[in-house]
């Protein structure tokens, strides 16, 4: 089954295991959103910290995804996110005002191009100072 944001999904279920990673559901003019932790569900309309932050996949294999990017989860509204090269270089800056708790990178550079294989080094803030810092790895 292919489902996108645009598609309203209906199912019946009868005998059959619906998995879903990430809902996003509109109520009331807010959009709600449902993760899928393991084996527990947390619903959540909007984070105040980097304390819940989720990156997928990482590592990125470029087979083994048809979708080039690499999302950044459970984030706050005002983000800064900075990604490194492996030199310690910057190659990659975004400055999210209204990230609706998801953000998503291109793997691309601050030019447009798509980066190169090999161990990235993510750094996000948000409007609050909180910091948040990791590794990522994009295998081809």
């Amino acid at each position: 089954m292919n489902v996108n944001k645009k598609t309203p999904l209906e199912l019946s279920l009868n005998n059959y295991l619906l998995i879903i990673d990430t809902l996003y559901f509109l109520y009331q003019d807010s959009i709600y959103q449902i993760t899928a932790l393991s084996k527990s569900i947390s619903i959540n309309k909007e984070f105040t910290d980097l304390s819940q932050l989720i990156i997928y996949p990482n590592p990125f294999k470029y087979h083994q995804y048809p979708v080039k990017r690499i999302v950044f989860q459970n984030l706050p509204e005002q983000i800064t996110l900075y990604i490194f090269n492996s030199h310690g270089e910057v190659v990659k800056t975004i400055q999210a005002n209204n990230t609706n708790g998801m953000l998503a990178w291109q793997l691309d550079n601050n030019k447009g191009k798509k980066v190169a294989t090999g161990l990235y080094f993510y750094y996000i803030m948000d409007s609050n100072q909180n910091k948040k810092k990791g590794k990522l790895a994009i295998i081809r």
